[in-house]
């Protein structure tokens, strides 16, 4: 069954031919685009990629400043442990 359902605009031998004739001269750029793809289409593509390069800068930004927060908690706690050894030293 072919999935096509209409005719392709260039037959396969056109299409080899024009490839073959820009190979000769040092090489083709060859870009296919599918006529189905609407350019609402590749705003949508473009928009959720920049949704998730967002996302994944959030998350890093994040799990940044949970660093930043547990360094700030471990010097907390050594001060705290501190402050308790100098009282518990001080008992009689």
């Amino acid at each position: 069954m072919n999935p096509q359902t209409r005719p392709p605009v260039l037959s396969t031998a056109d299409i080899e031919r024009i490839v073959h004739a820009l190979s000769k001269r040092g090489g083709a750029n060859v870009s296919i685009q599918d006529p189905r793809v609407s350019q609402v289409q590749m705003w949508i593509f473009g928009l959720v990629g920049a949704g998730i390069v967002g996302a994944a800068l959030w998350v890093a930004n994040s799990i940044s400043d949970l660093k930043v927060v547990a360094e700030r908690q471990t010097v907390l706690i050594e001060q705290l442990e501190r402050r308790i050894t100098r009282l518990e030293e001080r008992r009689p």
